[in-house]
């Protein structure tokens, strides 16, 4: 035992470790609801901790490891049942093993805890842990037709990328078929991409063929190609996300569980949107020059199978520093106006990847577009670019401007790297772009 002075020092560190963990457990719950749109995954959590601080009140059980097991081991299984990759996964089981054993430790080696009642502390939050996580994953919210909603049976047509699927869409077949049998709906035709066609012409013969849903199962590429081929039809266009950024899911409020989202396209409401339309293709979120595209361009494919939508923040600050365009543009057909920046984006929604609400005034029905145009000089003008975008401060900001039109024409003094919808197209000079406004039905929630 160390000496008493010291001894109190490090007792006195225990409640600070309970107090962070509880704050993680918040920000957490926080993140869930206002950024990945999960509520009930924040009140399983908030649930966990709150039982688990009620147990150790009662029973008096040191509260630091008990709290560590059930807040991160919450947290763990939070990551390894909505995330699909693999190192995600691993991490979360990895820290939600190590935190609270390291907690423990502590506990052993400076504490004032009985083995008895330390022993009790652990196996009270385990139980906890255990009995709420049956209860998450076991009694999900019944899904019924909104009432809104179409009751006739469908012809549905699915266009599966099977390459976004760790079990080449398997699952999604059957929760697919399982969900349209008990709706009532003939079984739906599966229509898989290809190389050579991402969906565009599935989706163009679904709808001239008579579908009255066309569900696209894919990353943001395959939503944009079924997206292009509904467009001005209406037909709706279902969603079930399975790539990286899964962008226009989030804006829309969709959600990205497989189950839930397939549920989502069979029985939820048409919200018709625009579309916006840059050098002739078609884009459901954003497209952009710059900066933006080369972190595309530069994000590898492995580490976005892997760890998802950070791979292009690693892709990104390869590139914080990099060119400065000259760029010329216009405002539905107004005086062009001269800027220097590091990228133009264009947007028809408003949030990128990690919730960051690049655009927070955009709205996908609003027939408009909005723009930013962002010109961060150095390392510091990135933060600050961040800490605005992040806090959507709206005071003037030279590095930050912000328009909206119908029509936005860009011209750069030489190529730069350009994308749409999260895919690399090659690099230009000019970046024209214009609303399409309703032209596309999406199934969003009820």
């Amino acid at each position: 035992m160390p000496n008493r002075p010291e001894h109190a020092r490090i007792v006195a560190v225990v409640p600070v470790l309970v107090w962070s963990t509880i704050a993680v457990a918040l920000i957490t719950a926080a993140v869930s609801t206002l950024v990945w749109r999960r509520p009930r995954d924040a009140t399983y959590l908030l649930l966990v901790t709150a039982a688990t601080l009620l147990i150790v009140g009662v029973l008096q059980f040191p509260a630091g490891p008990a709290l560590s097991l059930a807040v991160y081991g919450g947290i763990a299984a939070m990551v390894i049942r909505r995330s699909r990759r693999e190192i995600p996964r691993a991490a979360a089981a990895l820290l939600g093993i190590a935190l609270p054993a390291a907690v423990t430790w502590w506990e052993i080696e400076y504490g004032d805890a009985t083995t008895t009642e330390l022993i009790g502390s652990l196996v009270g939050a385990f139980l906890v842990l255990v009995v709420f996580t049956y209860l998450w994953v076991r009694l999900r919210p019944t899904r019924t037709p909104a009432s809104q909603g179409p009751a006739q049976s469908q012809k549905i047509v699915a266009v599966l990328n099977p390459s976004k699927f760790a079990d080449g869409g398997e699952a999604l077949r059957r929760e697919l078929y399982a969900q349209a049998s008990a709706g009532g709906h003939p079984s739906p035709e599966l229509i898989e991409t290809t190389k050579e066609d991402s969906g565009v012409s599935a989706a163009t013969a679904a709808a001239a063929g008579g579908a009255d849903l066309v569900i696209a199962c894919g990353g943001d590429g395959t939503v944009r190609a079924c997206a292009d081929g509904l467009a001005t039809t209406g037909v709706p266009l279902g969603i079930v996300p399975a790539g990286t950024g899964n962008l226009l899911c989030r804006n829309l409020g969709i959600p990205l569980d497989l189950g839930d989202a397939v549920a989502v396209a069979l029985t939820g409401i048409n919200r018709v949107i625009d579309l916006g339309r840059v050098n002739g293709q078609r884009f459901a979120v954003m497209a952009g020059i710059g900066f933006d595209a080369a972190m595309v361009a530069g994000a590898s494919e492995r580490l976005k199978q892997r760890v998802g939508w950070p791979a292009y923040f690693v892709a990104g600050v390869r590139h914080l520093l990099g060119d400065i365009m000259k760029v010329t543009m216009s405002l539905d057909d107004e005086v062009p106006f001269h800027r220097r920046a590091r990228l133009v984006v264009i947007g028809n929604v408003g949030r990128i990847q990690g919730g960051i609400p690049l655009l927070p005034d955009a709205s996908p029905d609003d027939g408009q577009l909005d723009v930013v145009v962002l010109a961060p000089r150095g390392l510091v003008d990135w933060i600050r670019v961040a800490v605005n975008i992040l806090t959507r401060r709206r005071r003037a900001n030279v590095r930050i401007e912000r328009f909206r039109a119908k029509k936005v024409a860009i011209k750069t003094e030489r190529p730069h790297p350009r994308e749409v919808d999260g895919e690399t197209i090659s690099a230009g000079t000019t970046f024209d772009a214009e609303i399409e406004p309703a032209a596309l039905v999406v199934r969003v929630p009820g």
